[in-house]
């Protein structure tokens, strides 16, 4: 808890309000690009980030990482849908 706001981009310019504990000290800058379900609508936008993780989980089901604009939490999740669109980012070793 409390570990994502230290990533999202401060302020409400990309984040609806309150974007709650945003203040970006990692430099990472989450932006709220939501996501897309397998039909092609996106979801969520201004509202919530997600990754994929680099751990896979089954055929089906991979595993997440989301930032919330209503929380701090840095949520972990492996119940998403492969087949949805979510953002990924790549980190240098």
């Amino acid at each position: 808890t409390g570990a994502g706001g230290p990533m999202k981009e401060a302020g409400t310019t990309h984040w609806l309000s309150p974007n709650t504990g945003a203040n970006n000290q990692t430099d990472f800058y989450a932006l709220p690009a939501g996501w897309r379900n397998n039909s092609g609508y996106f979801y969520y936008i201004n509202e919530r980030s997600d990754w994929w993780a680099s751990t896979d989980g089954d055929p089906v089901y991979g595993w997440s990482r989301s930032l919330y604009y209503n929380n701090d939490n840095l949520i972990r999740d492996g119940s998403a849908r492969k087949s949805f669109g979510f953002s990924i980012r790549c980190i240098k070793d």
